[in-house]
């Protein structure tokens, strides 16, 4: 009996955790967009929120974890910083790059990533520079190297398969290019929708489970209040802050902290988890 109530009492909080966790989707600072130029392309429109968002962001972390002192001064948050947040934004872009990065490493990742684009602009030879010394024009310059739905939809898969794409892959690129295409998915769409709209619409679509989407929203739409449970990154970071042992990572999805742990560790950051977020990922990878 104790172990059936023990059970029912962890079923139930493990309820209210996920009622509490939706909650993550609507308190994003969205970023307003321009979406006059192209149905797919985001350029953003410039305020003054942008200026003061990463300091205010930072005066709360630090406030309610004083180790974001040293985190902030050892890794600059370039992401969230004025001249991250005016960073150009191609959503169709972005997902079909998590699209093909996936089950991949880094540099196969990179290298799929630029033969798909050989496919399409075969005179486009340079490597792509250094991100931090682009100029804002620069990056909007390179954010538009990419083909348009329509020409990704109608390239053969025959073609495709010469970037290194599975057939797999080139039907979650189609299906992508097509929710494009029929305007379920838009620049005005990602404008206007909430972070849990776009979670939803996003992982309805082959191919993007929660993990791509969240790191679409965090990353690309720079929305500022989204924890990403499932990436090992976060976890292992969240792990060390905690002064957890991470050499011995457990089996499953769960390798270094449990939903519930980090859940309730995060809780204190809102409404800028998806700051200490980036703060957790950079720290993983720097030990």
């Amino acid at each position: 009996m104790l172990h059936e109530k023990s059970l029912t009492s962890k079923k139930r909080s493990s309820e209210i955790l996920l009622k509490d966790d939706k909650k993550r989707h609507k308190e994003s600072i969205i970023i307003q967009w321009n979406t006059s130029d192209s149905n797919v392309f985001l350029k953003p429109i410039f305020s003054e929120t942008y200026l003061t968002l990463l300091s205010k962001a930072l005066d709360h972390l630090k406030k309610v974890d004083s180790r974001f002192q040293v985190l902030s001064e050892r890794f600059p948050c370039k992401p969230f910083s004025p001249e991250g947040l005016m960073e150009p934004v191609n959503p169709f872009q972005s997902l079909c790059r998590a699209i093909l990065s996936q089950q991949l490493s880094n540099s196969a990742s990179a290298s799929v990533y630029r033969k798909f684009i050989k496919l399409f602009f075969p005179d486009e030879t340079k490597q792509p520079q250094n991100r931090e010394n682009k100029s804002s024009d620069s990056q909007a310059s390179e954010a538009k190297i990419f083909p348009m739905p329509q020409t990704v939809r109608d390239m053969s898969p025959e073609n495709l398969r010469l970037a290194g794409c599975s057939f797999k892959k080139i039907e979650y690129i189609k299906s992508l290019a097509n929710n494009f295409l029929s305007g379920d998915l838009s620049a005005e769409f990602f404008s206007n929708t909430s972070d849990e709209g776009i979670m939803q619409r996003l992982t309805t679509i082959k191919g993007i489970g929660p993990w791509s989407a969240e790191m679409f929203l965090l990353f690309s739409l720079k929305r500022t209040d989204i924890l990403s449970t499932g990436d090992l990154g976060i976890q292992r970071g969240m792990a060390l802050m905690k002064g957890k042992n991470i050499s011995k990572p457990n089996k499953g999805k769960w390798k270094y902290m449990s939903y519930e742990e980090m859940i309730e560790m995060a809780e204190p950051w809102r409404p800028y988890r998806s700051i200490a977020s980036w703060f957790m990922w950079v720290r993983a990878i720097d030990i």
